[in-house]
């Protein structure tokens, strides 16, 4: 399933998800909508926008990076992490600033290209921000679990 900027996965289960930042002031969405194209058309995308602690709005990421579902935000940093399945790379972590800028990203599965046979569950930063655990499911066998330590923002694989 080779996938273009913009396109929405197969694997994308259409939720929408909430993240807050941890003093409260942020909150990030993610989701799953309809969007208007230069020709007229519409097509499926996944947004990031995040808001206010009141609901005012803040940024809104304007191309949906082949985005899916998992959505958490780092404890310590203006950081949100969203997961991502690109036909070159397989299924990425990305993360965006407040201001929906992209920041950084890596590789879950390294080891493996094209089509990658897992989807996010869940992501999940500890109370400090050193580890990140994601919860990945295969598409046809039973889950697997992939933890990520973090450290000056490199990534290494803890346990599978």
């Amino acid at each position: 399933m080779a996938l273009s900027d913009g396109e929405f996965s197969l694997w994308d289960d259409h939720r929408c998800e909430i993240a807050w930042r941890a003093d409260g002031r942020y909150y990030a969405v993610s989701s799953f909508e309809m969007s208007k194209q230069e020709n007229g058309s519409a097509k499926h995308v996944r947004r990031l926008r995040t808001f206010t602690g009141s609901g005012n709005i803040y940024a809104t990421l304007k191309s949906s990076f082949n985005l899916e579902p998992g959505i958490c935000w780092h404890p310590k940093l203006n950081l949100i992490a969203l997961s991502r399945r690109r036909s070159d790379r397989g299924l990425d972590i990305v993360f965006f600033e407040l201001n929906c800028q992209l920041h950084g990203e890596f590789s879950l599965f390294p080891d493996l290209t094209g089509e990658v046979p897992y989807y996010i569950e869940v992501i999940k930063f500890n109370q400090t921000g050193d580890l990140l655990a994601v919860l990945s499911l295969h598409t046809t066998y039973a889950g697997a679990c992939s933890s990520k330590l973090t450290k000056n923002f490199e990534f290494w694989l803890r346990v599978n």
